[in-house]
């Protein structure tokens, strides 16, 4: 069978065009398995927690923040944002010191979080000089005064989400999976492996 050069870069342009489309439903896929698995780590790290005395509120916020997009040839996951400035120090640990204050105000319960303290007529007690004090609400039974606890600053743990998402994706072989399923036969008899690597 006779084939023109012309004609052979044009079925070879084709065959380039239908393997890259192919990479990108793998790197899609592949994402959005991520994706899903870091939602997953989101909510058995962050799940509500009732029962305990004291625990830090679910909004959803973190999960909904985790998103996939297509930029150029590659997939890329997020997550935090404007909204969300605490998605880093949730994946990595970190401390948190005051900017604009002496105290960090750590709501001591439910109904003070995401309250400013100067909404309440609150007392301050220094309770250890220059390191813990609590603001407190005199008109509370006793025993159940401390509406805040004033810290000069607090550690966070890691609690990692969005690394090991990645890491038990690829650990399971749903990579390997893909990557046959996406695996392209040319008519040229070229074999065109797409790799994790």
């Amino acid at each position: 069978m006779d084939m023109s050069i012309q004609r052979f870069i044009q079925l070879l342009a084709a065959e380039k065009n239908e393997i890259n489309r192919r990479i990108m439903q793998f790197q899609f896929e592949l994402g959005a398995r991520i994706r899903e698995q870091m939602v997953e780590n989101v909510d058995r790290q962050f799940g509500h927690t009732k029962g305990k005395p004291w625990s830090m509120p679910v909004t959803g916020a973190l999960r909904r923040s985790i998103t996939m997009r297509a930029e150029g040839q590659q997939i890329v996951l997020t997550a935090g944002g404007p909204g969300v400035p605490y998605a880093v120090i949730h994946e990595f640990g970190g401390t948190i010191k005051p900017v604009r204050r002496v105290w960090l105000t750590v709501p001591a319960k439910r109904k003070f979080v995401r309250r400013r303290a100067r909404e309440f007529n609150l007392r301050f007690i220094e309770i250890k000089k220059g390191r813990l004090a609590a603001l407190i609400d005199p008109r509370a039974p006793k025993g159940d005064q401390v509406a805040y606890w004033l810290v000069k600053s607090v550690r966070i743990p890691s609690r990692p989400y969005f690394v090991p998402a990645a890491k038990q994706v690829l650990d399971s072989g749903v990579a390997d999976k893909l990557a046959q399923q996406y695996l392209v036969k040319t008519q040229y008899g070229l074999d065109w492996e797409i790799s994790n690597d």
